[in-house]
């Protein structure tokens, strides 16, 4: 079989994460399965081509077909060209099935999950449109969060610190500051820093912590050969000093959950890593059911309080690398899986969520089945 893994492309190169995609032709070999890299402006090129990883680099070639599409697309942006969309039209048209339709918007993941009760009540206290003014008059802690957000890029932590001043930090390129001064000041940033991009408004949980630091969980799900949901991985992130997010990069910390959970509770420690995988479990099965079935893979991100309450923060669509080694394996057994479901029970790729979809531009998607795919 063959899997093709859809990136974007710069000068006739690939572009994305060509280390994942080295990874997955080494595994595939060892699995009998061919892994090609395409890209938008090599499927609509009237040659039609790809990328074929030699051994030492990515050498293009005619387009042969795949079996099944992988979309890892490295940026929401380039989900919102008009190639991106011709590209899925072109994969539809030659009758190639694929998964990742796009990456999630918070407030979609946030509206989904509160259509449900029981998960519901696991998502902190939300404003899916806020005045900032207003927002901050009722004090309490919040994290402002773009929608189109990754990594915890372009969050804003405010609170009040005293009658009349409130603080507030904001984090860009990994860089965390800060600053402090009247109610009008601070809303008057938040309307600057949030202008032009859709923020949400999430009550900031005081998260249990582990040496110290807060942390939280991350959790990876992929769809197996029959479609069902399984867990491949848990890890757990602890933040680092006067840090806003646990992502690693940033400078978070890898923490085994089981023992960061009992740093905190103790004997509890197996009762709520249980509630933590079922509720994440729920938000799962909740996120493909409003999406047709037509997801998958995803990771969801949960935290838990410390009094031992179990919440739910983010659903990304595409994955970060897990840096455990006993994860990672997994993941990459788990590809293979999906696009043997894929193969067998989708059509086309889907969309992106909630994207405005452009016209799309150039010549008609070809009807016709490239030559190099019909030989």
């Amino acid at each position: 079989m063959k899997l093709a893994v859809l990136l974007w492309e710069r000068h006739r190169r690939p572009l994305g994460n060509l280390r994942l995609c080295r990874e997955l032709a080494v595994a595939g070999e060892k699995r009998g399965w061919e892994i090609s890299v395409v890209t938008p402006g090599g499927l609509l090129h009237s040659s039609h081509w790809e990328y074929r990883w030699n051994g030492t680099k990515w050498v293009m070639r005619s387009f042969r077909g795949a079996d099944a599409v992988y979309n890892r697309v490295p940026h929401r942006r380039f989900e919102a060209q008009p190639s991106f969309f011709s590209a899925l039209e072109q994969l539809r048209l030659w009758g190639i099935p694929g998964w990742n339709p796009g990456f999630f918007s918070k407030d979609q993941v946030i509206r989904s999950w509160l259509a449900r009760p029981d998960l519901a009540k696991r998502v902190p206290g939300t404003q899916l449109d806020f005045e900032p003014y207003q927002l901050m008059s009722e004090g309490d802690r919040w994290l402002l969060k773009p929608c189109d957000g990754r990594a915890g890029e372009g969050i804003i932590e405010v609170h009040r610190v005293s009658q009349n001043t409130w603080a507030w930090r904001w984090q860009r390129r990994g860089r965390v500051s800060k600053d402090r001064g009247s109610l009008e000041r601070c809303s008057a940033f938040v309307r600057r820093y949030t202008r032009g991009r859709h923020y949400l408004a999430q009550r900031q949980i005081a998260l249990a912590t582990w040496r110290g630091h807060p942390f939280d969980f991350r959790t990876l799900w992929q769809k197996d050969s029959a479609g069902r949901w399984r867990l491949r991985g848990v890890g757990a992130r602890a933040a680092g000093r006067d840090r806003m997010t646990t992502h690693v990069p940033w400078g978070g910390r890898i923490a085994h959950p089981h023992q960061a959970l009992e740093d905190s509770f103790g004997t509890r420690a197996e009762e709520i890593l249980d509630e933590v995988l079922k509720t994440a479990a729920s938000a799962v099965a909740q996120l493909d059911r409003s999406r047709a079935g037509r997801l998958g893979e995803m990771s969801i991100d949960l935290g838990c309080d410390r009094e031992g309450n179990v919440w739910l923060f983010e659903a990304n669509a595409k994955p970060m690398r897990f840096d455990e080694p006993e994860i990672h394996p997994a993941y990459l057994d788990g590809v293979f899986e999906t696009a043997r479901w894929a193969k067998g029970h989708l059509t086309g790729l889907g969309e992106s969520e909630g994207a405005n979809r452009p016209p799309v531009s150039g010549r008609p998607a070809a009807r016709g089945v490239p030559r190099s795919i019909r030989d």
